[in-house]
């Protein structure tokens, strides 16, 4: 492996888990606002995975053969998505 492909899949691997981690842990702040409770339940846990899950796997089926600039624009659209969320709840 070549210090290029590992660097190539370091990205990816970095990329993948904020696709996961973005939208699962800003929507779990927006529910905590919402619902004025500090500690949710297994069910929206499990709910808001399934969302990370969904974005993850529009990120591997759609964004895994593009270029490095188009996966950090879709990455931006994702955390623009979670903020605007966030900022209707408050």
């Amino acid at each position: 492996m070549t210090d290029k492909q590992k660097s190539q899949d370091t990205w990816n691997i970095t990329l993948m888990a904020l696709y996961f981690f973005v939208p699962f842990y800003g929507l779990r702040v927006a529910a905590e606002n919402y619902l004025v409770d500090d500690d949710l339940g297994i069910g929206y846990t499990v709910l808001f995975g399934l969302v990370g899950g969904i974005a993850v796997s529009i990120y591997l089926t759609t964004l895994q053969s593009r270029t490095l600039k188009v996966k950090l624009i879709g990455l931006g659209i994702v955390s623009l998505l979670v903020v605007g969320v966030n900022i209707l709840v408050k």
